[in-house]
Parts: structure tokens; sequence; C-alpha cells
């Protein structure tokens, strides 16, 4: 035991000669050495989600695997232990056919481990996430990119809630992409002490660009952080988390070249190097491939345009820095001030705080490229983690990691069917109208562009459109899952009573596993009522939110059939800009969440729309359909692997 003890600093940790109590799975990144995939992650959250103990190795390592020669593993492959008991009974047998059962159906090839290895790993527990959907924040993307992870536990959170504490219970907060100005000015100051309390104490902050804006300190450099609006300024001193500086903010008198893509806060200007459409990327260069956050990762990576340009202050790693165009590079300038701002420059970099982490992704790891999603996993993961400590695998057996909750037994709504296929038909009539809207605004976006501002046609082309898609894909799986989780009701209920009579006719013989079977089939059934009664209630909130967006795009549509006989007078043609502005906010509103803005960009000042269509806290179509999904899923997988914990 003193060799092996005195070999864990060796940077390759090695195999010991210790013979292994129970077996053990590896997981890795990757087989083939390119970029980690996203099926790694979610088989990962599936066992998270089910009790498994799950070490996270911070180095690389060697071990046997299979009875055949030693193989390398990297840093951030995943070790489970497969000799856990719950509650005293050996699950072994069980344990292993659930992994190579979900490992079939993900495609992912595995490894067992059997003899002793030492490493430095992080011990997981499921990640808790939470994500702000309000004003100035698009969450659509960040809900794709979180059900292609895995992830179950995600709750979207409005400026309200943030205010009021429901950030506690948490890992990590999400703020996406969208306006940093308006965003911190619709948090206001307790919003953003709250944010800075959650980190401080121990949460981790995760901004993709709008978000990877908002958190900075003023560094070495006399760059502005964003307006000079006190609605801005107040608010942001109290969420200025780390040291760096955003390159691309500029005082107006310092812009002395042409800039196509930029935002205007009167002596502020905020320009983007790079930008386009879904599919443009640039080229970022890995630092830091054995920091968490990077695992899998090395050399060049293209990834999705770019928001914030930062030069780091003291205790800020740069982990990723903008290094040269891609094939699909689209520019906001000309090429040359592009890279002159930007080549050599942070793009992706990470920070403690207090007892917390900041973690800022200038491009948008979450958008469009599949292969830059497990960045966010791997930050996610790293915001649920303990520290970093060196373990001997396999260990004598543990208990299964916390008992399934217990949920309140409630009664199936039997109306819930009929109320899913009425909002799914409004979903559908709300796209067909929203389709035709898109034709219409694209047909005058050069030709009368003063009637509907430009920032506001952008949120509605790339915003809406997306969460529109988003919401007609989801609707159709929460009626499928609805229609399984009925079925497994019945089916749970059934294979019940079964069970009891086996009890009875077999006293003494195989009781424990029976009354074992039973406990979780219970809870199993108890989880699916729960949902489902989950599910009818927001029903009725989903069917409001799409009839107002309707009403609100029939406005929409009135207004632009008035610009065809309208006279051309100041006067008229800025109440009408305004009102189609504001019924556009109104849709946005109701599928992103929160109360939305008129922001400088748009009018001059910050002023909340202040309409009866939108409640303060309201939770967006977005949001609730995610956080629905994710109930549904989840008992939608205890049911499956109960099935098989009772068959076995």
């Amino acid at each position: 035991m003193t060799k092996i003890a005195s070999g864990l600093d060796r940077r390759h940790l090695t195999a010991g000669c210790l013979r292994a109590a129970d077996p053990c799975l590896i997981i890795p990144l990757h087989d083939d050495g390119k970029n980690p995939t996203l099926s790694v992650y979610k088989f990962v959250n599936r066992l998270l989600q089910f009790g498994y103990e799950i070490d996270w190795a911070q180095t690389p390592f060697l071990t046997s695997v299979d009875g055949k020669k030693r193989r390398k593993f990297p840093a951030g492959s995943f070790v489970v232990p497969l000799g856990l008991r719950m509650n005293g009974y050996n699950s072994r047998r069980f344990l292993i056919q659930l992994t190579d059962q979900i490992a079939d159906e993900l495609c992912l090839r595995t490894y067992h481990l059997t003899a002793r290895t030492f490493l430095e790993a992080r011990r997981l527990r499921e990640p808790r996430v939470a994500i702000y959907s309000d004003a100035g924040a698009d969450p659509t993307a960040f809900s794709v990119c979180l059900e292609k992870l895995g992830f179950t536990i995600v709750h979207f959170l409005t400026r309200r809630e943030i205010a009021s504490g429901s950030l506690g219970g948490h890992d990590a907060l999400i703020i996406p992409g969208g306006d940093s100005s308006t965003i911190v000015a619709a948090l206001d100051t307790e919003g953003c002490r709250r944010i800075r309390e959650f980190v401080r104490t121990g949460g981790t902050y995760v901004g993709a660009c709008a978000g990877a804006f908002i958190p900075s300190q003023r560094g070495k450099l006399d760059r502005p952080l964003g307006p000079q609006a006190k609605e801005f300024q107040e608010p942001h001193r109290h969420i200025e988390l780390i040291s760096f500086d955003i390159l691309n903010n500029f005082y107006r008198d310092k812009v002395d070249f042409p800039a196509w893509t930029f935002m205007d806060h009167g002596d502020i200007v905020r320009v983007f190097p790079f930008s386009g459409e879904l599919s443009s990327s640039v080229r970022v260069r890995v630092l830091k491939p054995n920091h968490p956050i990077m695992f899998g990762y090395s050399g060049l990576i293209d990834i999705h345009m770019a928001g914030p340009v930062m030069q780091t202050g003291s205790g800020v790693n740069t982990l990723a820095v903008f290094d040269s165009p891609s094939p699909r590079t689209e520019y906001g300038l000309p090429a040359k001030e592009a890279w002159k701002i930007a080549r050599g420059k942070a793009a992706i970099i990470s920070a403690r705080c207090g007892k917390g982490n900041v973690i800022l992704f200038g491009p948008h790891p979450e958008e469009y490229y599949e292969h830059t999603h497990p960045m966010i996993g791997n930050a996610l993961l790293f915001a649920a983690s303990d520290a970093s400590r060196q373990i001997g695998v396999p260990s004598s057996q543990q208990a299964l990691g916390g008992a399934p909750p217990i949920w309140e037994k409630k009664e199936l709504t039997s109306g819930a069917g009929r109320a899913v296929s009425e909002v799914i038909n409004t979903q559908r009539a709300l796209r067909e109208k929203a389709m035709t809207l898109f034709s219409k605004f694209t047909a005058i976006k050069d030709t009368q562009s003063d009637l509907v501002p430009v920032r506001i046609l952008g949120w509605f082309l790339y915003s809406l459109g997306p969460a529109i898609q988003f919401a007609e894909a989801k609707f159709d799986e929460l009626r499928t899952l609805l229609v399984e989780l009925l079925q497994a009701h019945s089916s749970t209920s059934f294979l019940e009573e079964q069970l009891r009579a086996y009890k009875s006719q077999h006293v003494g013989k195989d009781e424990f596993h029976a009354e074992q079977s039973l406990r979780r089939l219970q809870l199993t059934r108890n989880s699916i009522e729960a949902a489902v009664a989950t599910c009818s209630h927001v029903l009725p909130r989903l069917q409001a939110r799409l009839t107002s967006a309707e009403e609100a795009l029939a406005e929409v549509q009135s207004l632009l059939e008035q610009t065809r006989t309208m006279k051309s007078e100041a006067q008229e043609t800025s109440e009408l800009r305004n009102r189609i502005g504001v019924e556009i906010m109104l849709v946005i509103a109701q599928f992103t969440g929160g109360e939305h803005l008129l922001v400088p960009w748009y009018d001059g000042k910050f002023s909340f729309i202040n309409r009866p269509d939108i409640k303060a806290g309201q939770r967006g179509i977005v949001g609730i359909l995610m956080e629905t999904l994710c109930s549904l899923r989840r008992s939608k997988f205890l049911y499956r692997h109960t099935y098989t914990f009772v068959s076995n």
C-alpha cells in the first residue's frame, strides 16, 4: 500500500496489483480521439438520475479492462462502481444489466474494470440547473442543448423569481444569449445582488454571448462595461464578479472603422467582429485541455459566432482564444479590423469567485454545432461535483446514492389527453400565422425598416422562429410521453398486484427482493401520477400563452396592412412603429417568459411594456414545456428501469 500511495503523484496513475472486490464501469469521453459525444453525457445523467455514484477522472489513467492489456483513458472519463447495495440488498446483477441496457440504447461503448486502480477524481451528483428566462434573453438554444445532453433538473427563472431567492438549491445559473444591457436592467439591483450572493456562496455562473458580457469587472484597459444609463450602471455594479476587459466595447470617438453589426448606446458603441446566420462559425484554439471545462478538446475548434472578445485580469483562466477564420466565418466588421480586435484574445474563460465559479463563453457552444455542446455538459458537471481527490476503485461496497424521492400520490386527470390535443391545434395555427408574418417582415426589411425597428425585427426573425419550431416538436413529444406514461401507470398497477400475490404464495422465498420490487413500483407509480398531474396543471397556462401570442400576431398583421395606406407624417410613423414593436415583444414574451423591455436601441430609454398580456414572473412557453417534459422523461426512465429491476 505504501508503494501504491507514493505513486499517486505521477502524471499518469497506473493500476495497482490489489484484487478488486467488485467490478467498475469506465465510460470514456470518446473512443476515437475525436470530440466527446453527446451520448456520454446522456448516459451519465441517466445513471445519476437513478442514484448511481459516479467519479469523474481529472487526470489520464492506465488500467486493465475486460481482462485484456492495459488501456489509457483520458481525463474526463467517468468511473462507475457496480458493487453497490440498495437498502442492504446486493444489486450488482441489476446494476450491470441496467448499465448495459442504457449503453445499448445510446450505441455507447463502455469498459469493465476489475483491477484495483488509483486516480484523481471528482464525485458527481445530479446537477440542478437554473436558466434565466426573461427580458433580453432567449433560452431556446440552451433548452435544446440540455435536452441532448440528458439534463432533466432544469428550471426557468424570471427576474422576479431570481430577486425573491429562487436560485437557492441550484448548482448552476445559465444566462443565455440576447442583449446584456437589457438583462441587467431587467434583473435590477436586487436580482444582480442575488446572483452575486449565489456565486460567492458556492454556485456556478455560466454565461454565453450576452451572458458572458454581464459579470465583467473593469480590467486594466479603459473600456466601458456597457451603456452609461443609470438603469444599467446601478444594478451592474452589484454583479461585477471577475476581472476582464471587453475588447469590443468602445467610446464612440475611438471607432475609426466601418461596422455593420453593432449596438449603439449613445456615447458607447459595442461592435461584433463576427456575426452572421446560425451556421456561421469562428475558429478558437484550446489553451488548457486539462481544465475540466475543456475535457475532450484540444487544438482548433469551430464554434458558432461570438459575443464578447475578452482580455483577462488576474486570477482568471483563459481556456481558449480566438485563432483564425473557419470556412463559415462571417464578419460584422472588415476582416482586418475584426482580427485586430480578436486574434489571440480570450474566447472562453473561467475563474473562482468566493466559493463559486464563473464560466464564460464569448461564442455560442450551445448553438448549431453539436460538437461544442459537451463544453456545456462539462461546465454543469463541474458545478455539481465535489473537490478533486485521490481515490482507489473499485472500493468496498457502497450504498446506492440516495433513495428515489417519495412523490405525493395524485389522481390522474382523465381530460389530459384532450387538453394536449387542444393546445397542439392552437400551436399549429400560431405557427402558420407566424410563418406568414416572417415572409412579410423579410419583404419589408430593406424598404420600410423605419417602421419595424431593426433590432426588434432581428429578435422576431432569429429568436421567435426557433422558439416556435422548438415548441411544435415538444408539443408532439408531450402528447407521446403522456400516452406512454398512462400505459405505464396501468402496467405498474398490474405488476404490483402480481408481486403481492407472489409474496403471499411464497412466504420466506425471495421475500426481500419482492419487497424491494414492490417499494420501487410504488415509487414509480407515484412519480407517474405526479408528472401527469403536473402536465394537466400546466396545459391551461400553455393554452393561454399561445392564445395571447396569436392575438398579438394578428394585431401585427393588422398594423402592417395599415402601412400601405398611411401618410408619411413623422408622428404617425413613430406611433405605428411603437405599436408594431410592442406587439412583437409581446409575442416573444409569451415564448421566452417574463416582462419584456423597450430598450435603448429601441426608443432611447429603459421601460417595461405595461400590458395585461404579460404578468410579472410568468413562465414562457419554452420554459413550461421544458420543465414539464423533464418531469415526464424522468418518470418514463424510472418506470423502464424499475421494470428491469423487478424482472431481475
